[in-house]
């Protein structure tokens, strides 16, 4: 299933230096959503934490960062696209994890219909024949679940 990062279906988007964070629903499951923000790496991609998982990158207590959290953070930064020995870049990661996951908790619930069949006028067609309009109509941009489907 392709998923579109950010976005008007975005809760929201904000940027931690070269990390992107989107905060939107993934199989209508609340989701952050790590990304790289400014420089495009050939074979970036991006990484989810589903908000049924979040319990596993801080502690419930003191909200401090779990040892999953910083083995996931080296994770996220591979996938990103920095060095698997890129630190400073895990370091970060684990950072803007930690500073948002209250967002993440604070998602509200996928809001209804919001995957639905929804298209988008980009234009309008006109058939004309020796000067006369014969047929008129919008054209429409395929909808997420059309693309899906084209893959």
């Amino acid at each position: 299933m392709a998923v579109m990062i950010g976005g008007a279906k975005a809760w929201k988007v904000r940027q931690h230096g070269d990390i992107g964070v989107s905060f939107q629903w993934i199989n209508e499951e609340p989701a952050m959503v790590l990304f790289p923000a400014r420089r495009s790496i050939a074979g970036a991609g991006a990484y989810v934490i589903c908000l049924s998982a979040a319990f596993r990158y801080a502690d419930s207590k003191t909200g401090a960062p779990t040892e999953y959290l910083i083995r996931q953070a080296v994770a996220a930064a591979s996938q990103l696209g920095f060095a698997r020995t890129d630190t400073f870049a895990a370091r970060k990661i684990a950072g803007v994890i930690v500073d948002s996951l209250p967002d993440l908790v604070a998602m509200p619930p996928e809001p209804t219909g919001l995957n639905a069949q929804e298209q988008a006028a980009v234009g309008e067609l006109a058939i004309k024949l020796d000067g006369q309009t014969i047929a008129e109509r919008e054209v429409s941009a395929p909808t997420m679940d059309e693309l899906v489907t084209l893959q």
